[in-house]
């Protein structure tokens, strides 16, 4: 028996498709399956099915849901996916082969490493895999819950990945014209991914079709102008300077990501700080519990020491993030105007370590479009941290 979520939910039995009659049902599968193997706490469970208004009858509803997914999970082979519970929590257990976005890990992580060794058909083998697995957006069908959507984001980024290093491997190989022809459909759907222009560029240089391949950059500068105001990366600027002087071009080097920094910007903690342990506590069971990302809002009259509670806690936090911690002061009192939205995303993406130069100008009154690419930009950043955003 065999999961899919990349697409719509399926369970495969026998060589037949069967799924749950209840849709809550099929939407807690979906839910589990995100996260498998993780114990999820019953009342995280509810409020995020619900999306954080459940019914009176929810938990009971939410035991129905797991009992008709048992009986049709019911285990025939060894490693079968299956549903645990144990201490208010539900877990599906489940082996990499036997769910399709755990499987896509493995043959990507396995291509990932043939490509940098210089096995460029093992790569493209596994990497064509990986890309196959997927048969839509994930969960399509499924209103999937917003506690979810980080787990979307990275699996739909990596979905990307993927596409573009199976690309790279297959021109490694040769199978150029089979490329290019491809990259016409994805450079549309996808219109600001370097990388996939990179290799419509090689595949149309690698066919015979050079002047096509200049054109395709000029494509690609005039977009980047009109929409970011940026110029084409370093790599494609190369790319299309050996195209200029008629170079051959060998395989493209692997992309091989810098260690991401570790911004340490957090203002010094108070040096005297007593009588908030019972706050601080709350602030720390919150951190610790299933949510990937908790916000928490400290409220009281001036001066009876938000703050201090604040850096306390957050300096007490900082060991469970060694990846690194942010900070911005939105300058809400004082002389000085509110910190834009804009202006915080900016000092949030330099000390990720991204080059200013390459940041959309105009940072005091950016357009909706640019603000939405400096938001993607730092969760870009934020999914190169392992484990997920910090």
């Amino acid at each position: 028996m065999e999961l899919g979520v990349l697409g719509p939910l399926q369970i495969r039995s026998g060589g037949q498709v069967v799924l749950p009659g209840r849709r809550m049902a099929r939407l807690v599968l979906g839910v589990l399956a995100l996260r498998p193997n993780a114990g999820l706490d019953v009342d995280w469970l509810i409020d995020c099915l619900w999306n954080g208004r459940p019914p009176a009858s929810a938990a009971a509803n939410l035991r129905t849901y797991i009992a008709q997914l048992r009986r049709l999970l019911r285990p025939a082979d060894e490693g079968d996916p299956r549903i645990e519970s144990r201490g208010g929590r539900y877990a599906l257990r489940v082996e990499p082969e036997r769910l399709d976005a755990l499987w896509f890990g493995a043959l990507l992580a396995e291509g990932r490493g043939a490509l940098a060794s210089g096995r460029h058909g093992l790569a493209a083998d596994r990497l064509g895999l990986a890309v196959d697995l997927w048969r839509g957006p994930v969960l399509d069908a499924l209103p999937v819950p917003a506690a979810l959507h980080g787990e979307v984001r990275v699996l739909e980024e990596r979905r990307v990945e993927a596409i573009e290093e199976w690309l790279e491997a297959r021109l490694a190989v040769g199978d150029h014209a089979a490329v290019a022809a491809e990259l016409g459909g994805l450079v549309g759907r996808y219109p600001l991914r370097e990388r996939l222009w990179e290799h419509l560029m090689r595949g149309l240089y690698g066919s015979g079709r050079q002047a096509e391949a200049l054109a395709c950059y000029q494509r690609l500068y005039a977009l980047l102008d009109a929409e970011l105001g940026v110029r084409p990366g370093a790599a494609a600027r190369e790319l299309h300077r050996r195209m200029l002087l008629g170079d051959p071009l060998g395989p493209a080097a692997p992309v091989r990501l810098p260690a991401p920094p570790r911004p340490r910007q957090l203002p010094a903690a108070p040096s005297v700080f007593v009588g908030r342990d019972a706050e601080l506590a709350e602030l720390e069971r919150l951190l610790a519990g299933p949510d990937p990302v908790v916000v928490s809002a400290v409220s009281g009259t001036a001066g009876v020491g938000k703050t201090a509670l604040a850096l306390a806690a957050a300096h007490r936090a900082a060991q469970w993030f060694p990846d690194g911690c942010l900070y911005a002061d939105l300058r809400g009192f004082g002389p000085a105007p509110p910190l834009a939205p804009a202006a915080v995303l900016v000092g949030f993406l330099r000390g990720l370590g991204v080059d200013t130069g390459q940041l959309p100008p105009g940072e005091a009154g950016p357009t909706l479009f640019r603000l939405m690419e400096l938001a993607d930009r730092l969760r870009a950043w934020a999914d190169r941290i392992p484990g997920g955003a910090r």
